[in-house]
This record gives structure tokens, C-alpha cells and sequence, in this order.
């Protein structure tokens, strides 16, 4: 009876002392150590690299912006980063159930102000010329609108001007949007013979004549009273500088007027071979055929 009495109690002392055992065993938490962003701050479209240390943890995971990311190592590199980042790392123990998570955010500087470096005429052009401006795109500058036209090339070529003109350009770009005024001066209409030609319309106010042959003739005025004549020529430039004139009742036109080598030619049935051109008053002078003689015929047109 003693001897079982003895093995009760040595049992009992040795299940006391394993249970004592098991409840001093503690499992480690995993945990993340030394995160850190290198650099801490970016530029707009920069790279970063976080880079971390483990503790009592096997495995890891990484997640950016709530993206789980392949890792190998205790690094990962990010590229053009363009908002704020947010690196989740999570350390994870040898039985999966422990984890333990650490952050690092990346803060992003905005994106630059779009810019533009203009090329662009610095003197006067003539009158009815034509003026070509360029650029180039600064950082992160996607797009350039002219007058509000985007534009997909990076020059611009203006139409015909008359008179001096401002182009508003705009460059935008994920930072927002820059403006550029560009002034195209354009010389005066009486500094050209082109501006005298096509500023105003014109009016004839005489139409003379004279035979040349058989003999020469002394000049007659072919309308004596002015205020019968309606006749009058309006020029306008297009991007060939070539004239038109319109409404012409004296010689039943519209004839087209332009320019070559040796000056302003007319046609208007017959050929003018001479043109004068002044401020305020146009004289074109031509030759007619007839039967058996030849005449000159002299055209008078000043601004009303």
C-alpha cells in the first residue's frame, strides 16, 4: 500500500513538472525591421527603393497600393512614380498564423508646370507675308494648342496677314496648363505696293484714250461725266497672292489680276502694259486693237 502511495505521488510530480514545461514555451512574433524608402521623397515620375529587415519571420509580403508585388530579398524597386506610395511589408512566422505588418509611404512632388522655348520672328514681316513660329516641349508638356487648335507637330505656319496678330498658345501636361502670347508685327499696307493695291477698293473716276496710229491723237476723256461711272475694283489677297476684282461694269469682268516677274500684270481682254500704282490713285494703261488702228487706253481709279 506504500509502495503504490509513493508511485501516485512521483506521477503526479512528474505531471506537474511537464505541465510546467509546455506553458513555458512561447512562440516569437515575426516582425519588420529598419524599413525604410530611399530617397524618402521623389520627383514626379521618380524611383524609390524600400529596403527592410526581418525578425523571427520565414517568409514576407509585400503589397504597393494594395498590389501584392513579387519580392526576392528584403528590397523592392519602384519606378515612375507619379501620387503618393504606400509599401505594406508583412512579416509571417514558420505556422503562417503570426504576422505582423509595417508601412512606408512615399510622398511624390507634383508634376512641373508645362513649358514651352518659343522660336518665333522678331521683326517686322511685309504686309500679305507670312510668319512661321516653333517650339519645344519642356518636361512633361504633352500637348500645344494654337489659338485653341491642338497641334501635332511643333511649328506653326500663320496664313497671309494683313495686319499685326497675336497667337495665344497653351502647353498642358499633368501639371496643368502654362499660357505664351506670341506678336506677329506686320508692316504697314502703304510700305508695300501689294498693301496700296489691296487696303482699299478702288474707283474709277476717268477712262481715257488715244489713237496711235494712223497718227497719234491727243488724250480724250471717254466719260466726261464722272458721276455716271460705277466701275469699281476690289482686290483681296489669297495664299497665292493673286487678286480678283469684282463688280467691274466699264469692261464686263470679273478678270483675275496678279503679279509676275517684271510686276503687276492685268487681264481684261487686253493686256495693260503699264501699271502705276501711288497712295491714293491706280492708272493702268493698255493698247486696243481695231481695224486699221491701234489705241491706248488709260484708266483712272482713286479711293472714295
Amino acid at each position: 500500500m506504500k509502495k503504490i502511495r509513493l508511485l501516485l505521488i512521483i506521477f503526479a510530480g512528474f505531471f506537474v513538472s511537464c505541465k510546467g514545461v509546455v506553458e513555458d514555451v512561447v512562440i516569437p512574433q515575426p516582425e519588420v525591421l529598419l524599413a525604410v524608402a530611399t530617397p524618402a521623397t521623389v520627383k514626379y515620375n521618380g524611383s524609390s527603393t524600400v529596403t527592410w529587415q526581418l525578425k523571427n519571420a520565414k517568409y514576407c509580403e509585400v503589397s504597393v497600393n494594395g498590389v501584392v508585388k513579387p519580392v526576392s530579398g528584403y528590397s523592392i524597386s519602384l519606378q515612375n512614380l507619379v501620387a503618393p506610395t504606400s509599401v505594406v511589408i508583412t512579416a509571417i512566422g514558420d505556422n503562417f498564423s503570426l504576422r505582423s505588418s509595417t508601412t512606408v509611404t512615399i510622398p511624390v512632388e507634383a508634376a512641373p508646370t508645362p513649358s514651352l522655348v518659343i522660336t518665333a520672328p522678331t521683326g517686322i514681316i511685309p504686309y500679305a507675308g507670312t510668319a512661321t513660329f516653333s517650339w519645344t516641349l519642356g518636361d512633361f508638356t504633352t500637348n500645344v494648342s494654337v489659338d485653341g487648335v491642338n497641334q501635332t507637330g511643333t511649328s506653326f505656319k500663320t496664313p497671309v496677314l494683313l495686319n499685326s496678330k497675336d497667337y495665344n498658345l497653351v502647353a498642358t501636361g499633368p501639371g496643368g496648363s502654362q499660357n505664351y502670347k506670341i506678336t506677329i508685327s506686320v508692316a504697314s499696307w502703304e510700305s508695300s505696293k501689294l498693301g496700296l493695291i489691296t487696303y482699299k477698293p478702288w474707283y474709277l473716276v476717268k477712262s481715257e484714250k488715244r489713237n496711235l496710229t494712223p497718227t497719234t491723237s491727243d488724250w480724250y476723256n471717254m466719260i466726261p461725266d464722272p458721276s455716271t461711272i460705277t466701275d469699281h475694283l476690289v482686290f483681296s489677297v489669297d495664299y497665292k497672292l493673286r487678286y480678283f476684282d469684282v463688280n467691274e461694269v466699264l469692261f464686263g469682268g470679273p478678270y483675275d489680276w496678279y503679279f509676275t516677274g517684271s510686276g503687276l500684270q492685268v487681264v481684261k481682254g487686253t493686256l495693260y502694259s503699264s501699271v502705276i500704282v501711288n497712295k491714293d490713285n491706280l492708272v493702268l494703261i493698255g493698247t486696243s486693237l481695231g481695224f486699221g488702228t491701234t489705241s491706248e487706253v488709260r484708266d483712272t481709279y482713286v479711293h472714295k
